[in-house]
């Protein structure tokens, strides 16, 4: 590894306050990685170029995501780490993977798949846990449950702009 790179690791676990960071070169592309105390965890990902410029993606698991700065990545990273926010991800009543993205504790989704049937809590550094569906308190929309005060927020911002749209 180049000194940038390792002074960058360094940096992040001061910043991040996590001592397991490690950078790993990928065909030419920089895999930052969080790794969690058991290695049976899911490990937080950056994704950037070899010269620290251009971040790819930040993920974790299933999900990731596109951040517009390494800032911005780093923020997300340590959200993640700090138990702020986990990794939500959500599958059919058949089993197949729908769909994830974080979520704060204590929180549920604006909106679930018609055929939702069971989510996956993934924090960061701990067991995931299945969270069952409690549909109660949301609303049956065109293609999601979705919770009204949601819908009724995005309608609002639908008309003013002119759309002529329902959830």
């Amino acid at each position: 590894m180049n000194p940038q790179v390792d002074e960058f690791v360094q940096h992040l676990r001061e910043r991040l306050s996590w001592p397991r960071v490690e950078a790993v070169d990928i065909e030419g592309t920089l895999w930052i990685a969080c790794r969690p105390d058991n290695p049976s965890h899911e490990s937080i990902g950056l994704w950037i170029d070899r010269d620290l410029e251009c971040v790819q993606a930040v993920g974790m698991g299933v999900w990731h995501y596109h951040p517009e700065t390494l800032e911005e990545a780093v923020v997300m990273m340590g959200t993640l780490i700090r138990g702020e926010q986990w990794i939500l991800e959500q599958y059919s009543t058949t089993g197949r993977y729908k769909c994830s993205g974080p979520e704060k504790p204590g929180t549920r989704p604006d909106t679930l798949p018609l055929d939702i049937g069971w989510m996956i809590e993934r924090p960061f550094n701990q067991e995931p846990r299945r969270r069952e569906v409690d549909l109660s308190g949301y609303v049956r929309g065109r293609y999601d449950f979705v919770d009204p005060g949601y819908k009724e927020r995005t309608e609002k911002l639908w008309r003013e702009l002119g759309i002529n749209q329902q959830l």
